[in-house]
């Protein structure tokens, strides 16, 4: 009579698996509120099991590496641009939905709104801008219409005029 014999062989741990999960935002701008709104998630590694190594011996001073003193951080440049806080403005009914949408939030229509602060139909908000030409317009209450309180306007491609903001 045969008897079968059953054999293991050891399992090595799996390499590491990395799941990197890139934040995620609405227009991926730096000028929307919703890109900063949104925490980006975490990285995620699995690591395999810990496995005991030797112990080392500590290295003598000899064997020690030198160490490098700290780079010095580089000098900010001359001609660096600086970003600037403009504020919007638009008198509106009390309750009205009010955002801003222009090249700086990609046209964006939601992720910038103006708020009413003291419900007296006054709507504001800021937006950090670097220097340059942004064209824009205002969606009040779903309707996009240019900035009343702006002097430049521009055609746009749409046949339409967009409001002129220079930075």
């Amino acid at each position: 009579m045969a008897i079968a014999k059953k054999t293991t062989t050891p399992v090595k741990p799996a390499a590491s698996k990395t799941a990197k999960v890139a934040p995620k935002t609405t227009c991926g701008t730096s000028a929307c509120a919703c890109s900063a709104s949104k925490p980006a998630k975490a990285t995620e590694t699995k690591k395999p099991a810990a496995t005991v190594a030797p112990a080392k011996k500590a290295p003598t001073a000899a064997q020690k590496p030198a160490v490098a003193p700290p780079a010095a951080a580089p000098a900010p440049a001359k001609n660096a641009p600086t970003t600037k806080r403009v504020t919007f403005t638009i008198r509106a009914d009390p309750g009205s939905l009010v955002t801003i949408a222009g090249s700086f939030n990609n046209w964006d229509s939601i992720c910038n709104p103006l708020t009413d602060a003291a419900g007296t139909g006054t709507f504001t908000t800021t937006i950090p801008l670097e220097p340059g030409v942004y064209e824009y317009k205002l969606v009040l209450n779903g309707t996009w219409c240019v900035d009343p309180n702006c002097p430049d306007w521009t055609q746009n491609e749409f046949g339409t005029l967009n409001s002129v903001c220079k930075v």
